[in-house]
């Protein structure tokens, strides 16, 4: 007994036991109503670095090299969020906010987007049937809508 008490306490001091949470995420408000969003790299810190000074490093790195998103350091227009408060990504092409209202998906921009889609997929239907009145065949109708 002693001894496999022994072995799980070794074991144990060989298993590392500190769980590591996912690094902070950077939301960056842009003036035009926009975000970008940081997402640092475990591998980016240095041995020895602790969480917070990497994260702070890696930030400031990243907005030194951008010239828009310095500004935006001056000003402290940015937030440091969890990753998993972050909206779905499906959708960040229709990201929006600020730093009063946090990130919001812009549901104007998205259904316009849809509606386009919408029309072209409408579009190219007309002009199938069109061609096929004129007697072309579906792989000659394809090839020239592919173009």
């Amino acid at each position: 007994m002693r001894t496999k008490m022994m072995l799980l306490i070794f074991a144990l001091f060989l298993i590392p036991s500190v769980v590591q949470a996912e690094m902070k995420q950077r939301v960056w408000y842009m003036p035009d109503g926009t975000v970008r969003v940081t997402i640092p790299a475990e591998q980016a810190c240095i041995e020895n670095e602790l969480r917070d000074d990497c994260e702070k490093r890696l930030f400031e790195e990243t907005a030194n090299e951008v010239p828009a998103l310095k500004a935006l350091l001056d000003s402290g227009d940015y937030e440091d969020i969890d990753p998993a408060l972050k909206p779905d990504r499906k959708d960040r092409k229709y990201w929006r906010g600020s730093k009063a209202t946090g990130i919001i998906i812009d549901t104007a921009a998205k259904n316009a987007d849809n509606q386009a889609r919408l029309k072209r997929q409408a579009d190219k239907n007309a002009a199938k049937g069109k061609l096929k009145a004129l007697g072309l065949t579906d792989d000659e109708i394809e090839s020239l809508l592919e173009k």
